[in-house]
């Protein structure tokens, strides 16, 4: 496999001499010793990759599967201390600046673009001890909490993190500024909705395909304001495909996307509105119960780029950054910590944010296909094969190589994502065509 030097230099990189000096530098470990800084990171990552709820003792085994000796006191103390949380975020720095990609996926629909790049936000609660260092949004929020911002491009798999206080808005994010490759494609979720950034993005080449927030004001070709809900209202068609300019300031032009849903679809969205509306004590806007009936989007790809149908299964696309995020949270543990400890919560997080990356690493190397493949079982071969992974970082690129062939057997043995024609795959439309919803 072509990707397995690429990987070998990202993980001995990161988790050998890098960890080494990170540890060195935040003084968590202050003298040379059999555990050392690497071991530690080392021995933290992999465990928890392993097994997300795993206990002390398991992570003194996986420290034993490296031959370094540890007792379960001598690790607690570590995870108390705010160095290794400390070294611990600036390995998860370092390592993602080792962005590893691989072949561009082959479907017809992502080649038109030179990027397909998602960009969502996630936010995990934390004990309220920490919240000098990331707080959160207080109110009904939790009072502390990490933003994890992710963008990744589909194409390639590269995948890139920003971890932010909670309280800090996604339009806030560093990426929310970055301009993208001409030709690229952003879908990007609806907290990171500027005009004035999606023009940005078009002067510069790149494409964008949005949600609209609600209250955007909208300029047909005669220059004619209307609200969209008013513009939805009188349309008699089931389908709306036209060029318009988007808001009362920046008039950005682009297309406005629309698809009537189907009846029961409309009143689900409406139960769930109001029902929100009744958690929160507040009245549900005529405007969003009229936007339940259409489907909406907004683009600046051209008709002859990405037809109306191919925007929708486009759209679709952007779902798999939200698995991501579920994957993190539940299959990795990342919400989920057996202590009530901050510091050593915060370990975790940190060190669950190396191994959920380092996990990516290992699908990139073994050929997983993010639109053909579970994400989720994919996700269970490699903590299957953890402890392997770790000693293939110990011994090099032949050990390694053959725990990631271990993983791609396990991939192409069990990961295919079913064909349905009731409920079709993203990859199913990616591949086949595009069906009307």
């Amino acid at each position: 496999m072509s990707s397995i030097p690429q990987l070998s230099q990202c993980l001995q990189g990161v988790l050998g001499p890098t960890a080494q000096q990170i540890a060195r530098e935040t003084q968590c470990v202050q003298r040379q010793r059999k555990l050392d800084g690497a071991t530690l990171v080392q021995t933290l990552v992999f465990g928890w990759m392993g097994h997300p709820t795993a206990s002390l003792n398991e992570l003194v085994q996986t420290a034993a599967t490296i031959g370094v000796p540890l007792s379960k006191q001598a690790l607690d103390r570590r995870l108390q201390q705010a160095q290794t949380a400390d070294c611990l975020q600036r390995v998860l720095q370092q390592a993602l600046q080792a962005l590893m990609t691989t072949d561009p996926q082959v479907l017809p629909l992502l080649e038109r673009f030179e990027g397909v790049y998602l960009l969502d936000s996630t936010v995990i609660p934390l004990p309220e001890a920490l919240i000098a260092q990331w707080a959160g949004c207080g109110g009904s929020g939790a009072r502390s909490a990490l933003k994890v911002v992710a963008r990744w491009e589909l194409r390639r798999g590269a995948m890139d993190l920003e971890l932010l206080p909670a309280r800090v808005h996604d339009r806030g994010s560093a990426f929310q500024q970055a301009l993208l490759p001409v030709g690229a494609l952003r879908l990007a979720d609806l907290g990171f909705f500027s005009l004035e950034r999606l023009q940005a993005l078009s002067e510069a080449g790149g494409f964008w395909l949005n949600r609209v927030q609600a209250g955007c004001k909208v300029y047909d070709a005669q220059g004619q304001e209307h609200t969209l809900e008013a513009l939805l209202a009188n349309q008699d068609a089931s389908e709306v495909d036209v060029w318009v300019q988007w808001g009362h300031q920046a008039r950005v032009p682009g297309r406005l996307l629309a698809m009537r849903v189907p009846p029961e679809v409309a009143a689900q969205r409406r139960r769930r509105l109001r029902s929100e509306a009744r958690r929160r004590q507040q009245s549900v806007s005529a405007r969003r119960l009229v936007l339940c009936d259409w489907w909406v989007f907004m683009t600046n790809v051209p008709e002859t780029r990405l037809s109306l149908n191919e925007a929708w299964v486009m759209a679709r696309v952007r779902w798999q950054i939200e698995q991501w995020f579920r994957l993190f949270k539940h299959e990795a543990g990342g919400i989920h910590w057996r202590t009530h400890k901050p510091v050593r919560s915060l370990c975790e997080v940190y060190a669950k944010l190396i191994a959920l990356l380092i996990g990516h690493w290992v699908l990139l190397a073994s050929g997983f296909s993010w639109v053909r493949q579970s994400l989720f079982q994919g996700w269970k071969v490699v903590q299957r094969a953890a402890r392997s992974l770790l000693l293939g970082v110990w011994m090099g690129d032949a050990v390694l190589a053959l725990a990631v062939q271990m993983v791609s057997r396990g991939i192409q043995a069990g990961c295919q994502v079913g064909k349905s024609r009731q409920k079709p795959s993203t990859y199913q439309l990616l591949e086949e065509g595009c069906p009307m919803p």
